[in-house]
């Protein structure tokens, strides 16, 4: 056997194996190629190793959880029993605020409408002959409060016509026709404070009911209140006066002034009832016309949607959005308040994340995480903010865990995201907390 040596660092001298031949065949030494290839599975399972390494540092303090966009329903309804016409979008579509969604026709409506148009054509029947400038309210009396004022009417044309004559049958002397003028004088003082006096009480009525309502305050009351005081002083002040001319004048005149008298007060006691009863029906009156004109605005304004609603109706989209689903077929007849449509809005959308119970430690953190969202099928990021105050889901929907999952409950939380690109409602997306 032959030893050779190297001329370098002695330890690299080593005796040579040679090759071993067996069966006409050389064979090589032992450990030839084994070193080589242990050295390559050992630099193989290092770089394994450091890359796990390096996966695990990165993923401590992660939470991986997936999510659906989500945004706002905007439901469509039909207003009435109606009949559906053109549909112009499927479920899928993407719409933009005012495009043309579908057309609705209602028999309906527009057998309501006719009749409403015959109500309110009645209506303005009755109040068509008073000028709402000048209103003339006996125009609205009912056929009692006619009669009532007729009667009143034709009392003082009787009264009127005894007194001319009784003041025809003999000449009174100069002092009787002053005193008379006096007493006539002191009783007209005597209504007309006794009117102020019905009409300070009115008012004060009036004025308690408002404050009642919150609409007065207490000094109105007490100014009302002093008013009805003075005006009943002036009117009981007035009275003493005429009764007082009166006795005087019974006391030194003949049965006839007396006569004169009592048909003078009679008459002013009848005119008096008249305007009392025309004051009253007036109001009354007047509410009435009131309550017709507010009944025209009020069909008037239900007419208008009526006739709206007759259509056909083309109803547009209120915000851009993508179609979840359309529940109506042209042709179709569908009760009112009946679901056509169904657009899920894309102006404002959010991730609802279904983040796994063994996971939820990081959303009870006082910091607030922050949140990655990224939609693989965009191949897009986005950043998120998570919103606290979140419930257990045992439903979790199919397409975000698999449903062999050892424990199917989760966390949902909301997780706003700053700018959604082109994500749509019913995306799924991996939200990572960290």
């Amino acid at each position: 056997m032959k030893f050779s040596f190297s001329k370098g660092d002695p330890k690299e001298a080593a005796p040579q194996q040679q090759p071993v031949q067996q069966d006409g065949q050389i064979l090589e030494p032992f450990g030839a190629e084994g070193p080589s290839k242990l050295k390559i599975a050992l630099i193989t399972l290092g770089i394994l190793a450091l890359l796990f390494i390096i996966y695990a540092w990165w993923m401590s303090g992660r939470v991986y959880a997936r999510g659906i966009v989500a945004s706002q329903n905007d439901v469509y309804n039909a207003n009435y029993s109606s009949r559906v016409g053109d549909i112009h979008v499927q479920p899928g579509d993407s719409v933009s605020s005012g495009d043309p969604l579908f057309e609705l026709i209602s028999d309906e409506a527009n057998s309501e409408f006719k009749q409403l148009a015959e109500k309110i054509n009645q209506q303005e029947l009755i109040i068509q002959d008073i000028d709402p400038k000048q209103p003339v309210y006996s125009k609205l009396y009912d056929q009692g409060q006619i009669d009532s004022i007729h009667a009143a009417k034709l009392n003082i044309d009787k009264l009127k016509l005894q007194y001319e004559q009784e003041s025809r049958r003999e000449d009174l002397g100069e002092n009787d026709r002053k005193t008379l003028r006096s007493i006539s004088l002191l009783q007209k003082q005597s209504l007309h404070h006794k009117r102020l006096l019905n009409e300070k009480e009115e008012q004060l009525k009036n004025i308690q009911l408002l404050a009642k309502l919150d609409a007065a305050n207490a000094v109105d009351v007490n100014k009302a209140e002093q008013e009805v005081r003075a005006a009943r002083i002036n009117f009981e002040s007035a009275k003493i006066n005429l009764d007082t001319a009166e006795e005087n004048m019974v006391s030194g005149r003949q049965d006839r002034v007396k006569k004169l008298a009592l048909l003078h007060k009679q008459l002013a006691d009848a005119e008096n009832h008249f305007n009392v009863l025309k004051k009253r029906f007036d109001a009354i009156a007047k509410q009435e016309y009131e309550r017709i004109n507010s009944e025209i605005r009020r069909l008037t304004i239900r007419s208008e949607k009526l006739q709206d609603a007759a259509g056909p109706k083309m109803f547009i989209a209120r915000n851009a959005g993508v179609v979840k689903e359309v529940t109506a077929t042209p042709g179709a007849l569908v009760s009112e308040k009946s679901v056509i449509l169904n657009i899920a809005t894309t102006d404002a959308i959010w991730v609802e994340a279904y983040v796994p119970t063994e996971d939820a430690s990081i959303l009870d953190k006082e910091e607030t995480p922050a949140v990655s969202v990224l939609s693989r099928i965009h191949n897009q990021r986005f950043n998120g903010h998570f919103i606290k105050g979140s419930d257990y889901e045992d439903n979790v929907p199919p397409e975000i865990y698999n449903t062999d999952r050892s424990n199917p409950r989760a966390i949902k939380v909301r997780i706003d995201i700053e700018s959604h690109g082109s994500l749509t409602p019913g995306n799924i997306v991996d939200v990572i907390f960290h």
